[in-house]
């Protein structure tokens, strides 16, 4: 109710879902939710970095925590550079990561979580748990960087 979100999709590229993050709303919901709905895996290789120095440029507000939750199922060529970027501004951001799948980087997901100060979780297909992994990330969102 009194936050602000935003999706951005990435692999060789990224996109918004919306220019700015945008307040939370049934409406802003409904459109995320769609747009979450029609994602296809069609924007290539998984560049991970780019998006996170796109987020990073705009500056943090004390009034709206910043948390990304990370979710890949794939590896990324470059996983120190992206850890040492998120370690950077773990003052002001808190990262939690979600690997989905088998493919996805086990190092990636727990050294990016840790760098972000966040929680890593592992969701395989059929994984029962994904509500409690989810809830547990919630959480560990609303505590202060």
């Amino acid at each position: 109710e009194n936050s602000k979100f935003n999706i951005i999709s990435f692999g060789g590229s990224y996109e918004k879902l919306f220019q700015e993050s945008v307040k939370y709303s049934e409406e802003t919901f409904s459109q995320a939710l769609y747009a979450i709905k029609t994602f296809e895996a069609d924007l290539g290789s998984t560049n991970i970095l780019s998006p996170l120095k796109a987020i990073f440029r705009t500056e943090a507000s004390s009034k709206f925590p910043r948390n990304i939750f990370l979710l890949t199922d794939g590896e990324v060529s470059n996983p120190e550079l992206v850890v040492t970027e998120i370690r950077k501004y773990s003052d002001s951001t808190r990262v939690h990561s979600f690997g989905l799948g088998s493919s996805s980087s086990a190092y990636l997901i727990i050294e990016t979580a840790k760098a972000g100060k966040g929680t890593s979780n592992f969701i395989d297909d059929g994984d029962t748990s994904l509500d409690l992994k989810v809830i547990r990330a919630l959480r560990e969102a609303s505590k202060p960087c």
